[in-house]
C-alpha cells in the first residue's frame, strides 16, 4: 500500500464516521416524536375550538356585554400570537401556569367584586380544573379535547372579567356623560399566561390596576361582602310599628336583631334602652339623617324595613357605577352627591369645603358628568329661566304676575322688553317669551356661577 495515500484514506473514513454520528444525533427519540405529535394534536384541538367559537359564539353561552366585541377580537388575537399554543398550559398540556389556579378561583368568586360569577363560568372552570389537574379523572381519549376547552374558555372568561372590572359590565344609560380611558385587557392576559415567561405579572397585580382607586370602592366591597352573608343567613324580619325609648316586646326584639345584623348595635335586647337608642342613632346617621333622634319614627321604620336583598342590589349597582368613573380624579376636584344634595371640594384627598346643592327633580334629573374641567367663573350672574321651569311656574304667574316683579325677573315678548303686569298670560304662547332674573340677592344663581364643559347647560 502506498503510504502516501494512508492519511487521505483515514481522513475520508473519519469524515464518513462523523456524518453518520451527526445523522444519528439528528434523529428524534420515540419519546420526542410522541411529544411533538401530542403538541400538534393539542394545537389542532385549540384551533378547532377557537374556530367554532368565532363562527358561532352563542354556543359558548357567553352573556353579551358592552365589551363583547373587544373581548372576542382580543381572544382570537392572543391565540394567533401564540401560534395556537395553549396559554395556560405547557405546549403538551402536562403542565400549567402558576397563575392558572389563581385565575380560576377569582372567576368562581367574582361575586365579591359585585359581578355575576355565572357570566364567567367560574364554577364550570373550577370543576374542569379539579378534574384535569387535581383529581386527574379525565379519560385519555377525552383529555386533549378537555384541555383545549379549558384553556380557551379560561382565556375568554378572563378577558370578559377584566373588561368588566376595567369599565363595568353594563353600558351607562341616559344622563351619564363619562370620559374614561380603558386599559388593554389582551396585554394584561398575555403577561399572566404560560407563553409570556410564566408570570411576568401576577393576577393580583393586574386586578390592582383595574380596581377603582377611590377609598369608597373598597368600603363598598366590604359592605357587599357583609350583606352577602346577611342575605345568605336569611336577612331580617320586618318591624311592625314605630318604637321609642321604654318600649318592650317582640317588636323591640326584631329591632335589635335588625340593628345587630348591620353592626349598629352590639347585642340584642327586648327593651328599648339607652343602648338601643344609641344603635338607632347610629343607623339614622349612617342613612343620612342630619339630626338623629334615636326613635323609630315612620321614616326610620321605612329604612329599617328595606329588605337585605334590596340593599345588596343597591351596593352591587354602586360598585358597577364606580367602575365607570375615571381612574384618576386628580389632586383637586369637585364631587357632587346628587341624592344627598351636597357638593364637596376635595384637595389632596381632604374635603376642604362642603356646600348644599340644588339638583333636578326626578322628571328633570341632573345628568351625571365626570372628568370635566371648570372653565370660568361668572360673578353676580343673571339667570334665564328654561321653558320647562317657566311652564311649571305659570300657575303662580296666572294668579299674580306681580311675583315676577318681586323676584326681579325681566320679561321679553318677541324680543321686546315688556312690563310683566301688562302681559295677557292666560293667552300667551310661552315660546314667544323669555324671562331673565337680575343679579340681585333674590337671584337663584347666588353670587357666582361656575361653568364647565357639557352639553346639558349644567353649572355650579
Amino acid at each position: 500500500m502506498d503510504k502516501a495515500l494512508l492519511p487521505a484514506r483515514l481522513l475520508a473514513f473519519f469524515t464518513v464516521l462523523a456524518c453518520c454520528l451527526s445523522l444519528a444525533s439528528c434523529a428524534s427519540s420515540p419519546v420526542e416524536v410522541a411529544q411533538e405529535q401530542r403538541n400538534a394534536e393539542l394545537s389542532k384541538a385549540l384551533q378547532s375550538n377557537i374556530r367554532g367559537f368565532m363562527q358561532e359564539p352563542a354556543q359558548w353561552q357567553f352573556v353579551k356585554t358592552k365589551a363583547t366585541e373587544e373581548v372576542n377580537s382580543s381572544f382570537e388575537a392572543l391565540y394567533k400570537q401564540s401560534n395556537y399554543s395553549p396559554l395556560w398550559l405547557s405546549a403538551d398540556g402536562n403542565g400549567i401556569s402558576e397563575q392558572t389556579g389563581v385565575v380560576v378561583e377569582a372567576l368562581a368568586n367574582a361575586n365579591g367584586q359585585g359581578l355575576n360569577a355565572s357570566r364567567y363560568k367560574g364554577e364550570a372552570l373550577a370543576s374542569m380544573y379539579s378534574q384535569l389537574f387535581e383529581q386527574q379523572q379525565v379519560p385519555a381519549a377525552d383529555q386533549l379535547d378537555r384541555l383545549s376547552t379549558f384553556d380557551t374558555q379560561l382565556t375568554h372568561s378572563l378577558l370578559s372579567y377584566l373588561a368588566d372590572m376595567d369599565a363595568g359590565s353594563i353600558k351607562a344609560g341616559w344622563g351619564w356623560d363619562l370620559k374614561k380611558d380603558s386599559l388593554s385587557i389582551a396585554a394584561l392576559v398575555k403577561k399572566m399566561t404560560f407563553g409570556a415567561g410564566n408570570a411576568q405579572k401576577s393576577f393580583s397585580d393586574c386586578i390592582s390596576e383595574l380596581t377603582p382607586p377611590l377609598p369608597t370602592y373598597k368600603a363598598l366591597q366590604k359592605k357587599h361582602e357583609a350583606y352577602e352573608k346577611i342575605v345568605a343567613a336569611g336577612g331580617w324580619k320586618k318591624i311592625p310599628k314605630t318604637l321609642k325609648k321604654g318600649d318592650s316586646g317582640e317588636a323591640v326584639n326584631l329591632l335589635t336583631a335588625r340593628l345587630t345584623a348591620t353592626a349598629d348595635l352590639n347585642a340584642e335586647s327586648n327593651t328599648f334602652n339607652e343602648q338601643v337608642v344609641a344603635g338607632v342613632k347610629a343607623f339614622q346617621k349612617r342613612n343620612g339623617m342630619e339630626e338623629p333622634s334615636g326613635e323609630v319614627d315612620a321614616k326610620t321604620l321605612e329604612l329599617l324595613n328595606i329588605p337585605a336583598e334590596e340593599v345588596l342590589n343597591k351596593i352591587t349597582v354602586s360598585l358597577e357605577r364606580m367602575r365607570w368613573l375615571p381612574d384618576d380624579l386628580g389632586e383637586r376636584y369637585i364631587w357632587v352627591n346628587i341624592p344627598e344634595f351636597m357638593i364637596r371640594v376635595v384637595d389632596k384627598a381632604d374635603t376642604v369645603a362642603t356646600i348644599k346643592g340644588v339638583v333636578g327633580a326626578l322628571k328633570t334629573r341632573t345628568p351625571i358628568m365626570l372628568n370635566r374641567e371648570l372653565k370660568n367663573v361668572i360673578f353676580a350672574p343673571t339667570w334665564t329661566l328654561p321653558q320647562s321651569i317657566a311652564r311649571e311656574e305659570m300657575e303662580f304667574i296666572l294668579q299674580n304676575p306681580g311675583v315676577l316683579v318681586v323676584a326681579d325677573v325681566d320679561v321679553w315678548v318677541d324680543g321686546k322688553k315688556v312690563n310683566p303686569l301688562t302681559v295677557d298670560w292666560k293667552n300667551m304662547n310661552l315660546s314667544r317669551v323669555r324671562m331673565r332674573q337680575r343679579p340681585k340677592r333674590t337671584n337663584s344663581m347666588g353670587k357666582a356661577k361656575f361653568m364647565f364643559e357639557n352639553n346639558n347647560g349644567i353649572y355650579l
